[in-house]
């Protein structure tokens, strides 16, 4: 079997039934068009990753009613070829887990707030996009979704913003605008979270 023959394979399972591994594989697929035999260990850690964790499952219970969790977080210039920032996310409905994904951020950041907001603005439109085919299909929701984020100097700072637009953050300001508007209209919730609880959510952290 090829490297990419490989990757190809591993694309298809994240989008089937592994989603836990999206980062890693979006790693090793820079390397298609030369890989090495680092690479190919690597994709080889992935698949015996995959092998040892097979018996896992996820279980879902009924719920009277269901609230919209997601975690939202972004490591800053931690990607180790580019450093660019990795963005990941996790939702949950009543605690069960719904989707997830860790992806690189397209922009480059000059500074942690800049990316942690991206990342978090992302999530507040991709969170008010879920309530609509919750409705279409009758799932009652309790109470606003919560979007979750380890960075409290962010989550202030959206509070704020909420009221009042600040200088100092201009170059912010579209989703900035676009966080705190949600706030008003009281779409959403945000709320701090330990890092601990955010990495237990593996979501934006490659299998090692």
């Amino acid at each position: 079997m090829n490297y990419w023959r490989a990757l190809g394979l591993l694309n298809y399972i994240i989008s089937t039934i592994r989603p836990d591994i999206p980062l890693s594989i979006t790693v090793l697929s820079q390397f298609m068009d030369s890989p090495s035999i680092l690479n190919w260990k690597a994709c080889l850690k992935v698949s015996r990753y995959l092998n040892h964790t097979r018996h896992l499952s996820l279980q879902y219970q009924h719920q009277d009613s269901d609230q919209i969790i997601r975690y939202s977080n972004s490591d800053w210039r931690n990607h180790q070829i580019d450093q660019g920032s990795v963005s990941g996310y996790t939702v949950s409905i009543s605690h069960h887990l719904f989707s997830c994904n860790s992806k690189k951020q397209k922009t480059v950041f000059h500074s942690t707030m800049e990316a942690e907001y991206k990342a978090l603005s992302d999530s507040a439109k991709e969170t008010i996009w879920l309530i609509n085919p919750c409705k279409e299909i009758n799932l009652p929701l309790q109470g606003q979704p919560i979007i979750l984020n380890e960075d409290k100097g962010t989550i202030d700072l959206a509070l704020i913003q909420a009221n009042h637009r600040s200088l100092k953050t201009k170059h912010m300001d579209i989703n900035l605008h676009s966080i705190g508007e949600n706030l008003n209209n009281k779409t959403i919730n945000l709320h701090h979270v330990s890092s601990q609880k955010i990495d237990s959510q593996f979501s934006h952290k490659g299998s090692r």
